[in-house]
């Protein structure tokens, strides 16, 4: 297979969250020891995982043990659905998300934010991220789901497809098996272009490229770069 790789201007923001209790417990005196699971579906050596295994060794030492972290990548802890679940439910759990994923606890309009095309440059998802209107949105999927967000604004940059052939043109997708998340969100930016969009979990991705039940997938270039790596 070969890996040509075209760019959607797409900007993915992914969200950290715990539980409500857990959110909060920055401001607490921290009394009794505290061990967190990250929950991750990217491979170990995604940047995402690496920067926060050294941010939680940062933070032991800090905290002389009282907080501690264990990584837990490749989806070890289930989906991105399961890993927000596990935390809306108060297990110890930090998850990475989307605004998609968020937006299926209580909170609908989330999923525009992660639509195409909403931001241009990181600096304008980083105001947006921090506006009163994505705060209103944090503030309610406290109160409905008890999650906090803790960051929204790991940017991966603009989306990528990788596939078996280039696609200059949105009508080089016509009928392209494309591997797409779960959400309505995708399925409503490819399905206009012609795509026979196929819903495969993150984990999944490389082995249905592999096996052909999809020919083409999409990602942030990191992403692409791990996928081709497997290869």
């Amino acid at each position: 297979m070969t890996n040509p790789m075209n760019t959607l201007s797409r900007r993915h923001a992914l969200a950290m969250l715990a539980s409500l209790p857990l959110g909060m417990a920055a401001t607490s005196a921290l009394a009794q020891a505290a061990n967190f699971r990250i929950a991750s579906v990217n491979a170990p050596t995604a940047l995402s995982n690496t920067l926060a295994e050294e941010t939680g060794k940062r933070i032991q030492e800090r905290t002389e043990g009282r907080v501690t972290f264990q990584m837990f990548p490749s989806a070890q802890l289930g989906t991105t659905t399961d890993t927000i679940e596990q935390a809306s439910q108060g297990q110890p759990t930090i998850a990475y998300a989307s605004a998609s994923f968020l937006s299926q606890f209580g909170v609908p309009d989330l999923a525009a934010v992660e639509g195409p095309f909403i931001v241009s440059n990181a600096e304008e998802a980083q105001r947006l991220a921090s506006s009163d209107l994505m705060q209103g949105y944090y503030d309610q999927l406290a109160q409905t789901a008890g999650l906090r967000v803790l960051a929204l604004n790991w940017f991966d940059g603009a989306r990528h497809m990788i596939g078996t052939k280039p696609y200059v043109s949105p009508s080089d997708l016509d009928g392209v098996k494309m591997r797409v998340p779960p959400l309505e969100t995708w399925l409503n930016t490819f399905e206009p272009m012609g795509v026979v969009a196929t819903t495969v979990e993150a984990a999944e991705a490389y082995s249905a490229l592999s096996q052909g039940v999809v020919t083409a997938g999409e990602s942030p270039s990191p992403g692409c770069v791990l996928t081709a790596g497997m290869k």
